[in-house]
């Protein structure tokens, strides 16, 4: 390949702005090396996303995250979770040390990390956090040139807490979104007795 065209390619390539820690501190002994690798990655983006399958340490790595971003900026962190998950996040933090504690509003909050069922974000102000979670969504759509506010937005959701804050998030920053889900059973029916899908997914 010609240097000059890969040189052209490589002007396209499109790249998250680098907005977090120039150097990271050391990280907690109790992470195996590939989760202190993501969680070094994480402070170095500022914004990021961990996306690893069940059971390799995505609590572990949410919880060391906060507790440097939140010493970094304000004083406090923010963990936005489906109820049942918010009481395992506080143990398993506690086991580990962390300043960590279930919120149901803003008068609950105080420094260190904060877990709250996302179902409560709207008792919560995002100006009283260093993470803002909905800030950082703001940046990403201006960054990459997503979509505009005058747009339609079909967000696709699981059930699960990630696709359904992100609903959330948008709906709150002002876009017009709406959402649909395609039950899994409603596929494992076609695939093994021949009956089709409905043609339109059920809208929630």
């Amino acid at each position: 390949m010609r240097s000059d065209y890969a040189d052209f390619l490589a002007s396209k390539a499109i790249a998250a702005p680098v907005r977090g820690m120039a150097s990271p501190p050391d990280l907690a002994p109790h992470l195996f090396g590939f989760q202190r690798a993501a969680v070094d990655f994480g402070l170095r983006a500022g914004s990021w996303g961990n996306f690893f399958d069940t059971g390799l340490g995505k609590t572990a790595c949410e919880l060391e995250w906060s507790r440097h971003a939140a010493e970094a900026s304000n004083g406090r962190a923010l963990i936005l979770t489906p109820l049942a998950v918010a009481w395992q996040i506080e143990a398993e933090g506690r086991r580990w040390g962390y300043d960590v504690r279930v919120i149901r509003e803003q008068s609950d909050a105080r420094d260190g990390i904060n877990v709250c069922n996302y179902d409560r974000i709207d008792k919560l102000d995002a100006d009283a956090r260093g993470d803002a979670l909905h800030e950082q969504v703001a940046r990403a759509i201006k960054s990459f040139k997503m979509f505009t506010p005058e747009d339609r937005i079909l967000v696709a959701v699981s059930g699960g807490k990630d696709s359904l804050a992100l609903w959330h998030i948008l709906l709150t920053l002002g876009y017009r979104a709406d959402a649909t889900q395609l039950c899994a059973w409603l596929r494992k029916l076609t695939n093994t007795q021949g009956q089709p899908a409905p043609s339109q997914p059920a809208s929630i």
